[in-house]
């Protein structure tokens, strides 16, 4: 199927998981403690204003809705997963009656 949210393959993708997400032995963390951090260092609207020359500009309304839920990030995270065709585990975590989605990205590069 074609991608139609998504024109180009995200290059930046990659040095922006490696530099933000947690590290895990094989793997990258992305869950609500990530997104927070980078909410709270003002890393998430820079990182949407370079995502602007990727996306079809009838579809930019992804990256302009302010302020962003972690819902909505996560969102544009699996748009950007499957337009990259990259390897990602997502696993759903329940504390006191509540979920968190959490996704676990892997790089074929990673020793």
């Amino acid at each position: 199927m074609v991608n139609q949210i998504i024109q180009k393959k995200v290059d930046f993708f990659e040095s922006f998981v490696k530099e933000h997400f947690i590290k895990e032995q094989h793997y990258y963390v992305y869950n609500i403690e990530v997104f927070k951090k980078l909410s709270y260092e003002s890393q998430l609207q820079p990182f949407l204003e370079s995502l602007k020359a990727c996306y079809f500009k009838n579809k930019h309304y992804y990256l302009e809705r302010w302020p962003l839920s972690y819902n909505q990030f996560n969102t544009i995270l699996r748009q950007i997963f499957n337009k990259n065709e990259m390897n990602v585990e997502k696993k759903v975590k329940y504390t006191m009656s509540k979920y968190q989605v959490e996704y676990r990205v892997y790089f074929t590069d990673e020793e």
